[in-house]
């Protein structure tokens, strides 16, 4: 959820930005994005689904490239990559939340057996 907040809050100052000149001062911050978005990937891989971690890994792809239209100061492509990358985290989300749900099911029926 943070990831995703940070990632919408970033996009917004991407887009208000009023000169391209100071579009490379929000690069290290979309940089930092892309590591937590890969750290994450690693963190749930042995739980989620493939498709959630190809997700998380789509979203940390998108990130780098948007911090680098931020630091070559193109505001449009990044703003683009930076959309695509908050598409990619929802669709994380939404996976990480059904495995979330297969968790408690197979931890209730557990309990049962005992």
């Amino acid at each position: 959820e943070k990831l995703i907040a940070d990632q919408k809050d970033l996009k917004a100052a991407t887009e208000k930005m009023p000169k391209a000149n100071d579009l490379p001062r929000l690069a290290p911050k979309e940089a930092d994005l892309a590591r937590q978005a890969d750290d994450l990937k690693k963190q749930v891989a042995p739980l989620a689904k493939t498709e959630t971690t190809e997700a998380l890994d789509r979203a940390n792809k998108s990130m780098q490239a948007a911090a680098k239209d931020l630091a070559a100061r193109k505001d449009d492509p990044a703003i683009a990559k930076q959309a695509d990358a908050l598409q990619n985290l929802e669709e994380a989300r939404k996976g990480l939340e059904e495995a979330i749900a297969e968790a408690e099911k197979r931890r209730e029926e557990i309990a049962k057996l005992e």
